[in-house]
């Protein structure tokens, strides 16, 4: 654990994803050495491990609580969809926080070994302005759907399911499933899409080094340090594909399924108010963010693997003294095709992008059709 930590600490734009995937619970920062002696110390570095399973179970069985109460509404429905899912996304990330920092240590090797120049400067910067973007973003989210409670008083107080002893503390329950769901979406989702970001451009970045080594290596003719260090690149690559590939899937789900219910509310609401306004923006801002910051870092790095491999077939043609044995090892060793995937089921490409976007406003068009129908035969 030490020497794992003593290799990340070399290189500190790691530490904040690490961080960040501790307070959601996945353990992958080692307690300091000045919380061992203490237990409650300990006990407290440890504990969001234990808090978020707790609160995942609260909101989990309350969501489903409200869908028995309210099942004339999909709100609820869809609530409870969207906590399933991040769920678990949450479930997955914990059973392989290990590849986390085994993933981060296979990319602080690369470096090292090639080299090359790691710009963690940037990468904290865009990295912490995308917390502070979706800290505000949630946080107005959070404070309009507070401020919606005379609707949710008056959703509780009406239902005949709801014995009238329970319908005050229900409503008390309400109000704080609604805080606890806004920061645990936030803290996973963000959390996830961050590291996520981070591996793929560092990943990219690796290509792109990879590629402007080229000329040093055909002037000292050492194809076998280029083709080592693009054979640890792919490794890097081919590990994180088969941990955060279903993450990464339920992530994209879940932004389009929430794009999809808080832009038919925005452009279908027949209620004039800037509280509902401000609730539906918030909302497809932060589906929005989350679902760009997948398919675009995914897409990048996936367009530098391709433009390496297409370098790496060309390699024989740039060693001609060479030529046999690089076309050797470059047929024995390289010749499947290594991506980032939506769960091995969707190559993340830009274009996308552009399907998502457009399967939500066809879907959006043919639901306020029908709804649109079906009100006026009414």
């Amino acid at each position: 654990m030490n020497q794992s930590a003593n290799k990340l600490q070399q290189f500190p734009s790691f530490m904040p994803s690490l961080m960040l995937f501790h307070l959601a619970g996945m353990e992958t920062m080692p307690c300091p050495k000045s919380f061992r002696w203490c237990k409650l110390c300990n006990l407290l570095w440890n504990s969001p491990k234990y808090i978020f399973k707790i609160l995942l179970c609260f909101l989990l069985l309350s969501e489903a609580l409200w869908c028995i109460f309210f099942m004339e509404s999909k709100d609820e429905l869809g609530s409870l969809i969207i906590l399933i899912l991040i769920a678990s996304t949450n479930t997955v990330m914990f059973r392989s926080r290990k590849k986390i920092k085994v993933l981060l240590n296979k990319l602080s090797q690369v470096f090292s070994i090639s080299h090359f120049t790691h710009r963690y400067k940037t990468l904290q910067l865009s990295i912490l302005m995308y917390w502070i973007f979706m800290l505000i973003v949630d946080s107005i989210f959070l404070s309009m759907l507070l401020k919606l409670s005379t609707f949710h008083r008056l959703r509780i107080k009406n239902s005949h399911a709801i014995p009238d002893g329970l319908k005050d503390p229900l409503l008390v329950i309400r109000y704080i499933s609604f805080v606890f769901t806004v920061v645990t979406l936030h803290c996973v989702t963000v959390s996830f899409t961050s590291y996520y970001c981070f591996i793929c451009k560092c990943i990219k970045q690796l290509f792109y080094e990879l590629e402007s080594k080229l000329e040093v290596s055909i002037v000292d003719n050492n194809y076998k340090a280029f083709l080592q260090i693009y054979d640890e690149i792919t490794q890097a690559m081919i590990l994180a594909d088969s941990f955060l590939g279903f993450p990464a899937f339920v992530i994209v789900l879940t932004s389009m399924f929430g794009l999809f219910c808080f832009g038919y509310a925005f452009a279908f609401s027949s209620t004039q108010s800037y509280i509902i306004y401000l609730f539906t923006i918030t909302g497809v801002m932060h589906y929005f963010s989350t679902l760009l910051m997948v398919l675009l870092p995914g897409s990048v790095a996936n367009e530098a693997a391709e433009m390496s491999k297409e370098t790496i077939f060309s390699l024989p043609g740039w060693f001609p003294k060479n030529y046999l044995s690089v076309k050797m090892n470059v047929r024995q060793k390289f010749k499947k095709t290594f991506s980032m995937t939506l769960w091995k089921i969707y190559v993340i490409r830009k274009s996308l992008l552009i399907s998502v976007l457009g399967t939500l406003v066809t879907y959006g068009f043919l639901v306020g059709t029908l709804g649109t129908v079906r009100n006026s035969d009414t």
